[in-house]
């Protein structure tokens, strides 16, 4: 079985087997995906977000930034001493670069093709002299659209970081009319539309080039089991699927229809971890 029934983080690798992060088993694999094995090495704590590189998986921590390879046998565990514990997201992008989100230290982000033993790391934090940059330092979400724009959700705001001037656009939340200030989910999907899951429901923008623009938000009222809205994806048929802290829903966007998914109806667990999900071809895992 799984190593606990507590999971934050979820991923399969290139050698198809899968990964969970667990709240306090550290982390556990299985090739078959159903008997999983503790990876003894990591030792039991809170495991975040994987990404996977060039044959290692890296590992975000309540004790940093882990790594191990995936070929067998599977180990050989590097650690990295960054100077900071609580590491909370991992965002691979299309250039390579790892994005590392923490719980009070900010972004932090290294090119892997340069840097994949994170020596070069670079930090961005509030700062009184950049009121126009990151507003908050604890990182609770990580994501990149379609046009290679990284979108940061944050205790305070939202963000996203343009690659040509290197800096970060707060984008305002009031204008945005969004519940909340804490974003705890974003996802980007392929129509040009940015979902983001707030401790208030889920909120669909339309992203032209980085301009928003909200068109509806999703709560309660509208049919949601629970508006604090932790993990969001889509499937084949383009219906938008999110996890909170009352089970699983499911949106039609066709006609805005909300079916939830709840232990009444099987579900094994009432309520989700923020971010703790895994889209694999037609399957999707929520932790």
């Amino acid at each position: 079985g799984l190593p606990d029934n507590n999971i934050h983080a979820i991923t399969v690798d290139s050698q198809n087997t899968l990964w969970v992060g667990t709240w306090k088993n550290g982390v556990g694999y299985s090739k078959d995906w159903r008997n999983f094995r503790p990876f003894t090495e990591l030792g039991n704590f809170k495991v975040n977000d994987f990404e996977e590189f060039d044959g290692r998986i890296y590992v975000a921590s309540r004790k940093g930034v882990f790594s191990f390879h995936t070929n067998e046998p599977i180990g050989s565990l590097e650690k990295y001493d960054l100077g900071i514990m609580n590491i909370m997201n991992l965002l691979r992008d299309s250039e390579n670069n790892l994005w590392i989100g923490t719980l009070k230290n900010g972004l932090a982000v290294t090119n892997l093709d340069a840097d994949p033993d994170l020596e070069e790391v670079k930090f961005y934090k509030k700062s009184e002299k950049h009121p126009e940059g990151l507003q908050s330092n604890r990182i609770s979400a990580l994501a990149e659209d379609a046009n290679g724009s990284i979108w940061v959700g944050t205790y305070n705001g939202l963000y996203s970081f343009n690659r040509a001037s290197n800096s970060f656009k707060r984008h305002d939340i009031t204008e945005l009319s969004l519940p909340s200030v804490i974003i705890l989910s974003i996802y980007p999907d392929d129509r040009g539309k940015l979902w983001i899951g707030v401790p208030g429901g889920l909120v669909e923008l339309t992203n032209d080039s980085g301009k928003l623009k909200q068109l509806k938000v999703y709560d309660s009222e509208s049919g949601l089991f629970n508006d604090y809205v932790v993990a969001i994806t889509s499937d084949r048929e383009d219906n938008v699927w999110l996890s909170s802290a009352g089970g699983i829903s499911k949106l039609d966007r066709e006609n805005g229809i909300i079916t939830n998914y709840s232990v009444q109806d099987g579900l094994g667990i009432g309520s989700f971890n923020i971010n703790a999900l895994l889209k694999y071809n037609d399957t999707l895992f929520f932790g």
